[in-house]
């Protein structure tokens, strides 16, 4: 468990059965990770992070390889993480799993476009048609304004600036010392 001894803490083979269990991978647990196919490999990188507790995920297309019971599966335990306090950065063209997020962040050629908290699928499928329709059309929400710093389950994540790229996310420590600047 390369991740683990990086941050050198030794792994809890219990919970590390039980995280295996949980994902159909038991039976997988010697195999290398190079030998298992990309759906196994997205649930053991899934594994790994539950077993680090990170304070932040980042889910790039977290279903994408997997079929309908793993990807609910996925989900559940990616809402799992961000009810406990990680922040979950997720993207996604998935309508059903953006509606999982406590904020939706609607973006074009890495250009914000509309922020909104909860909504439903059909209504991130509306917001998506209407960010790519011509201007002029009424947005779903309102327009993006500028937002900073944003909060996600109470972890800092990033500035966002309508009309402007997504900028890079700072650590909390380098935006305290931003601020005092």
């Amino acid at each position: 468990m390369l991740p683990l001894s990086l941050a050198h803490r030794k792994a809890d083979y219990v919970q590390v059965t039980q995280l295996l269990s949980r994902f159909g991978l038991r039976q997988r647990a010697k195999t290398t990770v190079s030998a298992l196919s990309g759906g196994e490999q997205q649930r053991v990188a899934l594994c790994r992070a539950l077993l680090m507790r990170p304070a932040v995920v980042f889910a790039d297309e977290p279903t994408g390889a997997l079929d309908t019971a793993n990807s609910e599966l996925v989900l559940q335990v990616l809402r799992e993480l961000a009810d406990a306090g990680s922040s979950v950065v997720m993207v996604t063209h998935d309508t059903d799993a953006a509606a999982l997020a406590d904020h939706v962040i609607f973006l074009r050629d890495g250009q914000v476009t509309h922020i909104a908290g909860r909504l439903t699928a059909e209504q991130i499928a509306d917001g998506i048609r209407r960010t790519f329709v011509p201007a002029g059309s009424p947005p779903l929400v309102a327009p993006a304004r500028s937002v900073g710093p944003m909060m996600v389950n109470a972890q800092p994540i990033q500035s966002v600036q309508p009309g402007r790229p997504v900028q890079r996310v700072a650590y909390p420590q380098q935006r305290k010392e931003a601020h005092r600047g």
